[in-house]
């Protein structure tokens, strides 16, 4: 019987590792691209298939002695395998909620068939031959079982809801011809306002409010005041780079081709985006440590989809790109400047004293010479005071000596994390103010990612529950008040940038945040099930008090509704709407098939930051080790 469960062990694992590399050759187009991508597609899926195949080798092999339950052993290995199937579609659960029931039922059917299927496996039978009988009839059974649970679990992201459409039918809509520049260009509106797009990683509404009753936060409250907000719908899961391009192209991250924070390469078999669900932990730990797979950032390069600036670009619009996620390398505009999120010197700073960076320069801005206009708004890494310091964070001398004596960040020392994160912020905030003022665009994108990461290292520490949590009464004095402080300083910082927007009388401002923070089912505070984030608009054309609520915007609406008060054509990619009952005047865009694709894209670059980012995105819990 013990050598019985781990022959079935390895026939179960090598079944859920075809099914794992099906999927993967399915979602990975060149590896199914014709002839030429046979090759590795097969050595990819022996890998797959060896790889579980041994596991269940090793689970028979520590359950095989195990005692008998109920009269056989299968139960174990039915108990485990379920369990097993569960943790490999991990990304299941990362669903949109208004959907919940349907996924539940597909998804608790999946596992049901597997183990169904896997007990037929598994049970003792008469004799050899008839053993082997249903080993042959059931495993016939369990590939489409496991796949079909598994492609499930990978459906594309979802268009959360008041879009005019969804990602499951934008993913498999047909390719329009794009619309030439000239088409663009004629297309614009007289007497179109300007617009300013500020965007606070992680905001959300109950800190705010609690900031703003406090009177803390007297930007915010001008803002809401003035115009018009709701909570945001956002998509799972929540990899910033992923949604930040959502907000800015108006389409799902199969589309744009931007899904996570890295892209999966394998050089040798020369396959340069591996779509390896993250829930394959197995395979992706194998192939890590091997060598093959390497993790390079997402780039511009990879954008498959036009951005608000370059349709702004088109229609000889001047716009200004400051501090968003992939948008290194900066793209060349005809008329307008990008600020990229490799631009900051504090950043950069950060990564050669972690000796991760190379020494090769890199063109961090376009134009290139944008740059050294600039310089004189860095701040080198220890121009941070400790009165500085103690504006977020209650400062001993304890605290300050372990915060002097760690220039770059270091996950044992968490304050480390506010040098970069509020210096990054203070540079691209002064920038954005600059190019505002002496440029004058007709769009500015501004994006502060503080609030999230202090928010990752700190929130807990600001709520009721932070003993039970496990932080010390020492730590919640010194830390508690960390985020509302990281509140109150963006607030200040985009004063500037705000009062000189709604100065002007003509410009339509939105503030958007990519998720909240909510305490989730394992009692942590997090953002893995997309909780709401922010949403406001005000100035020209927003009609204020006398609004009507806003119809359950999402991230997909904030590009349609720029677009449209910038007098540009809408595109019938666009997952989202434009919001025109927030608008005293709505208007509305002509029509356009598509946009097409931005030059360059879409290829993967290195840049000397990539392994210091990579440390960077597993303190803050986006990767694991």
């Amino acid at each position: 019987m013990g050598l019985e469960v781990v022959r079935r062990g390895l026939a179960v694992g090598a079944l859920l590792g075809a099914a794992a590399a099906a999927e993967t050759i399915r979602s990975t187009p060149a590896l199914h691209a014709g002839p030429p991508a046979w090759l590795p597609a097969f050595e990819l899926a022996s890998l797959f298939v060896c790889a579980y195949g041994a596991l269940g080798v090793a689970l028979g092999a520590v359950l095989a002695p195990l005692p008998r339950i109920g009269g056989a052993r299968a139960l174990w290995p039915l108990a485990l395998l379920a369990a097993a199937f569960a943790a490999l579609n991990e990304s299941a659960r990362h669903v949109d909620w208004i959907d919940a029931h349907r996924h539940a039922a597909r998804a608790a059917i999946g596992i049901a068939a597997v183990a169904a299927v896997a007990h037929a496996l598994l049970r003792p039978a008469r004799t050899p031959h008839a053993l082997r009988r249903l080993e042959t009839a059931f495993a016939a059974l369990a590939v489409p079982a496991a796949l079909g649970a598994a492609l499930y679990a990978a459906r594309p992201f979802p268009g959360a809801g008041g879009g005019s459409g969804s990602a499951d039918v934008i993913a498999f809509a047909p390719r329009f011809a794009p619309e030439p520049p000239e088409a663009l260009a004629s297309a614009r509106a007289p007497g179109r306002p300007r617009a300013l797009l500020i965007g606070v990683d992680g905001a959300s509404w109950d800190r705010i409010e609690r900031g703003i009753a406090a009177g803390r936060l007297p930007t915010f409250e001008a803002l809401r005041a003035r115009g018009v907000s709701a909570p945001l719908a956002s998509v799972v899961p929540t990899y910033s780079p992923s949604i930040w391009t959502s907000v800015v192209t108006g389409v799902a991250p199969q589309r744009h081709g931007i899904e996570d924070f890295y892209l999966l390469q394998l050089p040798r078999l020369g396959v340069e985006n591996l779509q390896l669900r993250r829930s394959f932990g197995v395979m992706r730990w194998l192939l890590e440590r091997s060598g093959e797979l390497a993790l390079t950032p997402v780039t511009s390069s990879l954008r498959r989809s036009k951005a608000l600036w370059n349709l702004a670009d088109e229609a000889e619009l001047r716009s200004a790109v400051v501090g968003l996620w992939a948008t290194w390398p900066p793209e060349p505009l005809r008329s307008g400047v990008v600020v990229s999120d490799h631009a900051s010197a504090a950043r950069q700073q950060e990564w050669l004293d972690r000796g991760k960076a190379s020494a090769e320069s890199e063109v961090t801005t376009w134009p290139p010479e944008l740059a050294q206009r600039l310089a004189p708004l860095q701040r080198a890494p220890e121009s941070v005071s400790r009165d500085e310091l103690a504006r977020f964070v209650r400062v001993d001398d304890a605290l300050w000596r372990e915060f002097e004596a760690t220039r770059a960040f270091s996950k044992s020392v968490p304050i480390s994390a506010f040098r970069s994160s509020h210096l990054n912020d203070d540079f691209y905030a002064r920038a954005a103010f600059a190019l505002w003022s002496d440029a004058k665009p007709d769009l500015l994108v501004l994006y502060l990612r503080s609030a999230d990461e202090l928010s990752h290292f700190f929130y807990e520490a600001g709520v009721a529950e932070a003993s039970a949590l496990g932080w010390s009464a020492d730590d919640v004095r010194r830390y508690g008040d960390v985020v509302d402080n990281a509140y109150a300083w963006i607030d200040r910082a985009l004063a500037p940038l705000v009062g000189a927007a709604l100065a002007g009388g003509d410009t339509l401002i939105a503030v958007v945040s990519d998720h909240g923070w909510e305490r989730e089912a394992s009692g942590r505070y997090n953002h893995n099930d997309a909780p709401p984030g922010i949403l406001i608009l005000a100035g020209a054309g927003v009609c204020g008090g006398d609004c009507p609520p806003l119809r359950a915007p999402s991230i997909y609406d904030v590009a349609p509704t720029l677009l449209e008060r910038l007098g540009l054509p809408l595109s019938a990619e666009l997952v989202g709407r434009p919001l025109r009952e927030a608008f005293t005047e709505p208007r509305e865009s002509p029509r356009v098939a598509a946009y097409g694709a931005p030059l360059g894209a879409a290829r993967a670059m290195a840049s000397g930051s990539d392994a210091a980012t990579r440390e960077k995105l597993e303190a803050l819990g986006y990767l694991r080790k």
